[in-house]
């Protein structure tokens, strides 16, 4: 079982911290405190942060791989939901002109 003091220390200032930094930045933080614990350090830092071991073991991996950090993502393009495709407007809506938000008319070739 860790050390209640380190426990502690670790927690107070995960809780000083957690509010600036992104979930990036969280998760290379705890990896870089477990990594300066040594044996036992993952658990450590799970116990007083609340954050997966998964987690933390995968921001150690990034701290070990030395790839530089690309700014202005969290997560790896290619994610979330597509986008809808446009709908096609009915042939009274193209007669009358009438042009519905997110209808894309189609022109006779």
């Amino acid at each position: 079982m860790p050390d209640a003091e380190i426990i502690e220390g670790i927690e107070s200032k995960f809780n000083a911290l957690v509010g600036d930094l992104d979930e990036r930045g969280c998760r290379r933080w705890a990896a870089a405190e477990a990594i300066a614990l040594g044996r036992g350090g993952i658990a450590t830092v799970t116990i007083a942060t609340g954050l997966s071991d998964r987690t933390i073991r995968n921001g150690i991996k990034e701290l070990q791989s030395g790839a530089p950090l690309s700014s202005g993502r969290q997560r790896r393009s290619g994610g979330g939901r597509k986008c809808p495709p446009p709908v096609i407007c009915t042939r009274v809506s193209e007669r009358i002109g009438v042009k519905q938000p997110g209808c894309v008319l189609k022109t006779q070739a």
